[in-house]
């Protein structure tokens, strides 16, 4: 979603000179591996960052080796952010959450919130989905049903002053779309389809274990 800084950016900047080197310019690299215009210049600068597989057939076409794509890198490993469907960054005393909304880049600000608690929000969604690896098909809705009503009712716990429909939209629905979340064995999903199903099934828990004692006060 943003653009790479460091280390990874130093490293996809020797596709540049490793290509030059082949004699090949960005479109004559483009031919060869069938890309559209543009992609092979995003990557050389660090815009988007090339799959292995990518990675390896940049270096067929180079005529290259990992060795040469690793030459005079600094000597040192920084911290690199993996990219998720959402992440969170600290804004003061808020935090600014980044997820995909269609075909952009979208964000939610949280107020009185920490990257830590938003964290722990998230890792209890991927506790609960983690139950699906290598169970029974019949208990898988089940499974996802609890997880996102479980993760729901973390987030109003932690920010009780924060709108529930924000929380629901912004944070459990974007974190629930983010592949990583779920067990690798589901990776090839379309999880805005699975949404559709487990999100009104988690609302109707949500509204039994949250709303519910309220309720029964009320009569």
């Amino acid at each position: 979603m943003t653009e790479v800084d460091g280390y990874l950016k130093h490293l996809l900047c020797n596709l540049r000179t490793l290509r030059e080197n082949a004699g090949l310019s960005t479109d004559d690299l483009e031919d060869r591996l069938i890309l559209g215009p543009g992609w092979v210049t995003r990557f050389e600068a660090g815009k988007i960052v090339p799959s292995i597989n990518m990675l390896l057939a940049i270096l067929h076409e180079t005529g290259s080796t990992l060795a040469d794509l690793l030459e005079d890198l600094p000597p040192y490993l920084e911290a690199v952010e993996v990219e998720r469907f959402i992440f969170a960054e600290q804004a003061g005393a808020d935090i600014v959450i980044h997820f995909r909304y269609a075909k952009f880049d979208a964000s939610y600000t949280l107020e009185n919130a920490t990257v830590n608690e938003f964290e722990a929000v998230t890792k209890t969604l991927r506790d609960g989905l983690a139950r699906l690896a290598g169970i029974e098909v019949g208990l898988v809705e089940a499974i996802k049903t609890d997880s996102v009503a479980r993760a729901f009712l973390k987030a109003v716990a932690v920010w009780p002053d924060a709108n529930p429909s924000d929380l629901w939209w912004f944070v459990i629905y974007r974190a629930y779309c983010d592949p990583f979340n779920h067990p690798a064995q589901f990776a090839r999903m379309d999880f805005t389809q699975s949404w559709k199903r487990t999100g009104g099934w988690a609302l109707e828990e949500v509204l039994v274990r949250y709303y519910g004692p309220f309720l029964r006060r009320q009569g």
